[in-house]
């Protein structure tokens, strides 16, 4: 055996997550040559008093992945099943009143195109394409792509006839160029094929569900994409969940942590006031964007932080540039 006196193997039962994971299997002997990784795994102190542990049962003996793998699971689920969502309505606007004091309060749109990528636009096909060519890049770099193909192809069915070499030669600008090419032309030659023309205008009158059914048949038309389409350009009461709102959300405990960016959406579009979808999106990207982020959270600038229940806080500070805020 590779592990130490303490951790022999005993009736069965082999403890490698302190007192709230155990791992059992049918086996005479478990070799883990790397250990450590499978004992490193952290979960909530809350999860640490559990009562009793869970655990996991093998028939035979498991590889050093297959162990590692299926702890992290289990820690997991413990950070699930110990979520409990204390989030009111009074706190959700408070802490949009909070974040629109410290970034400004969001303006909205009424007519024209946003030069934001997922912001209002002239038409619905315009929109969808528009939030395609923001996929995987800056705002920046797919804002310069939209504008070249609007130029290079001012009418829609110009763009639907052309060849997809074409258009990914316009907006290589915005990466991913052959991908996002293929796209839209397939998006603008099913449309046509659908419904004779090169429009989806006649939604505007129809519902959030018939919305998203219809735009969920088109290929590259994800649900971040679709609830883009709805908040800006339809004015739908719906909230994009972003890679910024997701983080944000998870981490002052709007939603489960655990949470998938579309388990997330639709768990947020179910708790979230239908007048505060708006603000909390464009509110959220900010605040993820320049104090919220990932790796290296800016706590000590946090406006939100007597609210926000992430157990790792830091105090670390940033400077916040505040722009004059654009309708978008």
């Amino acid at each position: 055996m590779v592990l130490s006196p303490a951790r022999t193997f005993r009736c069965g039962l082999l403890t490698v997550e302190t007192e709230y994971v155990e791992v059992s299997v049918k086996v005479e002997k478990l070799e883990v040559d790397d250990k450590e990784n499978v004992e490193n795994q952290k979960a909530p102190i809350s999860a640490r008093r559990r009562k009793s542990p869970i655990k996991i049962e093998y028939d035979e003996e498991p590889d050093v992945k297959t162990l590692h793998k299926d702890v992290k699971k289990a820690v997991k689920r413990i950070k699930k099943d110990e979520w409990e969502d204390k989030s009111t309505e009074e706190e959700m606007r408070e802490v949009c009143h909070l974040l629109s004091e410290y970034y400004g309060i969001p303006r909205k749109r009424t007519q024209g195109d946003s030069k934001n990528a997922c912001g209002r636009k002239r038409s619905i096909l315009d929109a969808c394409i528009a939030v395609i060519l923001s996929q995987n890049t800056s705002n920046k770099n797919s804002s310069r792509a939209s504008a070249a193909l609007r130029a290079a192809y001012p009418d829609l069915n110009d763009m639907r006839e052309a060849d997809p070499s074409d258009i990914e030669e316009v907006i290589r600008s915005g990466g991913l160029a052959k991908i996002k090419a293929g796209r839209i032309h397939n998006l603008l030659t099913k449309v046509h094929e659908d419904y004779g023309e090169t429009s989806l205008e006649f939604l505007r009158d129809k519902s959030v569900e018939e919305v998203k059914e219809t735009l969920g048949r088109y290929k590259g038309l994800g649900p971040k994409t679709i609830s883009c389409v709805l908040l800006f350009t339809l004015d739908k009461e719906d909230l994009p969940v972003d890679t910024h709102v997701h983080r944000v959300s998870g981490r002052i405990g709007w939603a489960p942590p655990t949470n998938s960016r579309e388990k997330t959406y639709n768990y947020l579009n179910k708790t979230i006031p239908p007048d505060l979808k708006y603000d909390t999106h464009v509110l959220f990207f900010k605040h993820g964007q320049q104090v919220c982020q990932s790796q290296t959270p800016k706590c000590g600038s946090c406006p939100i932080r007597h609210l926000c229940r992430y157990p790792e806080k830091t105090n670390t500070v940033v400077k916040v540039e505040i722009k004059e805020d654009k309708d978008i």
